[in-house]
């Protein structure tokens, strides 16, 4: 399977749009048609259009990773005021992600033609702890109206290489250039997962190389810069029968594949299905549950007492969970909510 995926990932990189080029983007600059925008002709009923989402997945010193944002919103209509509420969730747990650098500005064109710039101070920002692991960094642009133009920026800082950027050229408001640029070091891989049906995304890639300092020496690294573009992406809409709106999105998924890096031993980071298995059940906070040794097992015992067809079984255990289940507004990966160190 990991074959494969590797096979269809080197087929793809053959066959990219080498006529893709980067754009440079300028804080601050905006194009004065887009101040004067009344509506999106290729959509009239939004009430927002996202100008720009770029943004640029980079290495620091000793392999770490940097995600700069920078994006941009057209306010259509008041249905588009949200669009001012920006929340970014990043992994609190361990200090192994940090936000940083962040800044916004809407802009709003006034009746003698000068241009309005509002900021967002720092008392405006706040983060919100959601499971403990997970935090939401979040703020809204202030002195929003119909026709602003909002400008945000920040990046999220890792401390390692295992959770990839995941990109999403689609959002509920149509998208009028999405561009992700990923500068990725010889000695880590990744699998990229593209959801793309309608074939809106292009990739261009081409060798690029840095100065790193690694083990506190400075080295010359190489490694592969990709670029993904699309333009005029379409608003996807909630529909009926949608389980989720992640399933239907057009995006792009990082999957760290191995690290070999100067001074460290070689990992397999992505395995097969039979590895991930034993792992799981070897795991004391998964594998507790599924082996029977937890309360939970204890429970169902009780339940089925008595009862031997296995699908009356089901339907018993089915039915208390359905009667008895809370939901906490708590989400956690593992079944105790607690997290290995």
């Amino acid at each position: 399977m990991k074959r494969c995926v590797l096979i269809v990932l080197l087929a793809e990189l053959l066959s990219v749009d080498l006529s893709a080029q980067t754009k440079k983007i300028k804080w601050g600059d905006i194009p004065m048609e887009y101040l004067q925008m009344k509506t999106y002709d290729r959509d009239t009923s939004a009430g927002a259009l996202i100008l720009l989402d770029y943004g640029v997945y980079t290495f620091t010193d000793d392999y770490k990773p940097d995600l700069y944002i920078h994006q941009r919103i057209k306010i259509l209509k008041t249905s588009g005021y949200d669009a001012a509420n920006v929340s970014i969730t990043y992994r609190f747990s361990g200090s192994s992600e940090k936000i940083s650098y962040v800044k916004a500005v809407c802009y709003n064109l006034k009746a003698d033609g000068k241009v309005e710039e509002t900021k967002l101070e720092a008392n405006m920002i706040y983060d919100e702890d959601i499971d403990g692991t997970f935090h939401r960094r979040k703020f809204t642009v202030p002195n929003v109206h119909v026709g602003t133009v909002i400008e945000f920026q920040y990046i999220k800082s890792s401390s390692n290489a295992y959770f990839g950027p995941g990109w999403y050229f689609q959002s509920t408001y149509p998208v009028l250039h999405s561009q992700l640029e990923a500068s990725i070091p010889t000695g880590i891989e990744y699998v990229f997962i593209t959801k793309d049906p309608n074939r809106y995304v292009k990739l261009s890639s081409e060798p690029y190389q840095q100065e790193m300092r690694s083990q506190g020496v400075i080295k010359n690294v190489i490694g592969t810069k990709g670029t993904w573009t699309a333009d005029n992406v379409p608003a996807l809409k909630q529909e009926e029968y949608m389980t989720t709106m992640d399933d239907y999105i057009t995006k792009v998924s990082f999957q760290l594949s191995k690290i070999y890096l100067p001074g460290m031993l070689p990992q397999e980071v992505m395995n097969t299905w039979e590895v991930l298995n034993k792992e799981l059940f070897d795991d004391y906070y998964t594998g507790r549950q599924i082996s029977g040794k937890g309360p939970i097992n204890d429970k169902a015992d009780s339940l089925v007492s008595g009862v031997t067809d296995p699908i009356k079984k089901m339907h018993v255990i089915y039915n208390w969970v359905r009667d008895n289940m809370v939901y906490t507004e708590k989400t956690n990966l593992y079944s105790t909510g607690l997290y290995p160190r």
